[in-house]
């Protein structure tokens, strides 16, 4: 009877540990999401103004990218912050951002065959610099983020949210460099088409693997 009051305390022990560890790495996660979402929106304001003072729709594309990891990130630390209450709130939070996303997207797409059919003028120092300060930022975030809970949905959707939006600073950057030294503007609605897809690539993942999650859950709670 004492071992089996024994190996009883040991069990109350690790469910203890398991407790704490899971409380510990939720505040950090929520304090690493904090931390990208405040550069995010200052990042994500200068680039939608900068994008439209320069005429760059790349540029302009690569800030509403951001607005989206701002959605995502936000959705994030909403659903982390009620996940140990509401175990479906972190699928239901990334099927939103994937839902964003889609609409994301769309909106680049419009803005893309626009600036096709009517192309303007682009301030080549302004969208480049601008671009360079984004993707250091995004840099950044992705290494506040990087460390977080990798068996999280929600930080791990909030991680690749930001790796995108890297790619795509650098994409923008590459099209200043080529504006500038050959003057080939097309590549400008090139490179907003190219992230604008990479939007819509991402958002149906994060929307599939959302729903695998979600049936998941219910279909455990209901053999429960």
């Amino acid at each position: 009877m004492g071992a089996k009051h024994h190996n009883h305390d040991n069990c109350h022990h690790d469910s203890c540990v398991h407790c704490h560890d899971y409380e510990y790495l939720r505040q950090l996660d929520k304090r690493r999401l904090l931390a990208a979402l405040i550069i995010n929106f200052m990042m994500m304001a200068v680039e939608l103004i900068s994008g439209l003072m320069a005429g760059s729709i790349s540029l302009f594309s690569d800030g509403v990218h951001m607005l989206a990891d701002g959605s995502g990130l936000s959705c994030a630390f909403y659903a982390i912050t009620i996940a140990h209450k509401k175990p479906t709130a972190e699928p239901r939070a990334a099927q939103i951002n994937g839902c964003i996303l889609l609409v994301m997207a769309v909106y680049i797409f419009v803005n893309v065959r626009h600036r096709l059919l009517y192309p303007m003028d682009i301030n080549v120092e302004v969208m480049t610099g601008i671009a360079i300060a984004g993707f250091i930022a995004n840099i950044i975030m992705y290494f506040i983020l990087h460390d977080g809970n990798r068996h999280s949905l929600v930080m791990r959707s909030a991680t690749w949210h930001v790796l995108c939006d890297t790619l795509s600073s650098a994409g923008v950057i590459t099209g200043g460099i080529v504006i500038y030294f050959s003057g080939w503007r097309l590549i400008d609605p090139i490179l907003g088409f190219v992230i604008g897809a990479l939007v819509l690539n991402y958002a149906r993942k994060l929307i599939i693997e959302s729903n695998i999650l979600l049936h998941d859950l219910k279909r455990n709670k209901n053999h429960e």
